[in-house]
C-alpha cells in the first residue's frame, strides 16, 4: 500500500495488485520522483470515505525525468513552488567579487573528467561519442559499500572484499566516480569537484545500478544488447553534455 500525491497536500491511497506489487522497489527507491501511472481501477473506500486506487493487469507506471515535457507540465500545473529568496547570478560576478552563504549560478557544463588511475582519465564532452560514451561506462561505475560508498576492493577469487567499518553491514551497490566539472558561463569557466551523488543527479538521477540491467530477452549482437541496456541512460547522458 502506497500514498501518492497529485496536488499538494492531496493524498490518495495506492494499493498495489499481483503483478503491480513487483513495482515496490524501484517505487521504495524513487519515492520522491513524479511517476505516471496508467489504467488503475479507483475505488471509493465506504469507512474512510476517501477515493482508493488499485492496479489492474493492464496497470503501468513510469518514472519521469526532469526535462520530459510530462514532468514539466505537471509541476506546472500541480506543484507551486514558492519563491526563492536566492537570485539567480552569473558566474563572471562571483569570479570577481568576494561573497559567502548561498549562490544560485546558471551555467552550462562543459565537460565530465573521471580520473580512473594516477596518470588517466576519461573525458566526455559535446563531442564524445555515444560509442565512446558506451565503453566507458565500466571503467565510471564502481563497487562500493552500501552504507558508506567505500570502494571494494577484490580477492584473488575476484570476490569482493567486506567494508570492516560497516560490519555487520556486507550490502554493496554500484556508484559513479567522482568526477571534476567543467562549468562554463560567457568567457568564463570553472572546475568543480562533484561526488557520486551530485554526478547521478546531473545525470537526471540515473542510478548507476541500471546501467548494467538486461532489458527484455531478446536475442541479439553484443554491440545490439549493449545499445538496448543502455539506450536511454547514455542518449541522456550525451543530451546532458550538450551532445
Amino acid at each position: 500500500i502506497l500514498t501518492v500525491e497529485q496536488a499538494q497536500g492531496q493524498h490518495y491511497v495506492l494499493i498495489l495488485w499481483g503483478p503491480g506489487a513487483s513495482w515496490y522497489p524501484q517505487l521504495q527507491r524513487k519515492k520522491d520522483y513524479i511517476w505516471e501511472f496508467k489504467y488503475l481501477f479507483v475505488q471509493r473506500n465506504c469507512l474512510l470515505e476517501n477515493l482508493e486506487l488499485h492496479t489492474t493487469p493492464w496497470s503501468s507506471c513510469e518514472c519521469l525525468f526532469d526535462d520530459d515535457i510530462r514532468a514539466i507540465t505537471f509541476k506546472a500545473k500541480f506543484q507551486k513552488t514558492a519563491p526563492s529568496s536566492v537570485k539567480m547570478s552569473n558566474l563572471a560576478t562571483h569570479l570577481q567579487e568576494k561573497c559567502s552563504g548561498v549562490v544560485l549560478i546558471k551555467a552550462q557544463i562543459s565537460e565530465l573528467a573521471f580520473p580512473i588511475l594516477a596518470a588517466q582519465k576519461i573525458v566526455l564532452n559535446a563531442h564524445s561519442s555515444l560509442k565512446t560514451i558506451f565503453s566507458s561506462l565500466p571503467n565510471i561505475l564502481y563497487t562500493g559499500c552500501a552504507k558508506c560508498g567505500l570502494e571494494l576492493e577484490t580477492d584473488e577469487n575476484r570476490i569482493f572484499k567486506q567494508c570492516f567499518s560497516c560490519l555487520p553491514l556486507t550490502m554493496k551497490r554500484q556508484y559513479y566516480r567522482p568526477a571534476l566539472m567543467t562549468i562554463v558561463d560567457g568567457g568564463h569557466d570553472v572546475c568543480i569537484r562533484v561526488g557520486s551523488t551530485l554526478i547521478e543527479k546531473i545525470l537526471l538521477h540515473i542510478s548507476p545500478d541500471c546501467l548494467n540491467r538486461v532489458i527484455g530477452n531478446i536475442p541479439m549482437s553484443p554491440m545490439g544488447w549493449l545499445q538496448q541496456t543502455c539506450s536511454t541512460p547514455c542518449s541522456q547522458l550525451a543530451q546532458n553534455l550538450g551532445y
